[in-house]
């Protein structure tokens, strides 16, 4: 099942999704830059000890797909025509995907 978004066509509208200007400028005042001071490091940790499954929307315009890619070997799923809000846009693509896990697999294996 999809939640379908008015498009007009049947697919989801991915434009109901873009950053409007006061929601970034509210963003920016409410998380300090150094609210991200040794991200990375915790990125690269959780790489290491915690198996990860990425399922991503292909249309997401917050942050590109290409960062999908960025969890080390973890197993990715790209959903196309889904944006930001997988939970709410493709459920049972998204449940399929966790359902699905194995935690031996590796990018390479899964990736679309």
């Amino acid at each position: 099942m999809r939640l379908h978004l008015p498009g007009g066509d049947g697919q989801p509208d991915c434009a109901l999704e873009q950053p409007q200007p006061e929601a970034l400028r509210q963003f920016r005042l409410c998380v300090r830059p150094e609210f991200f001071r040794g991200f990375d490091a915790m990125h690269q940790q959780m790489q290491r000890s915690a198996p990860c499954r990425v399922v991503w929307g292909e249309g997401d315009p917050y942050v590109p797909v290409r960062y999908a890619r960025s969890f080390a070997k973890a197993a990715v799923t790209v959903l196309p025509r889904v944006g930001h809000w997988v939970p709410l846009v493709a459920p049972d693509e998204l449940a399929a995907a966790v359902s699905s896990f194995d935690a031996g697999e590796t990018m390479s294996a899964t990736s679309r």
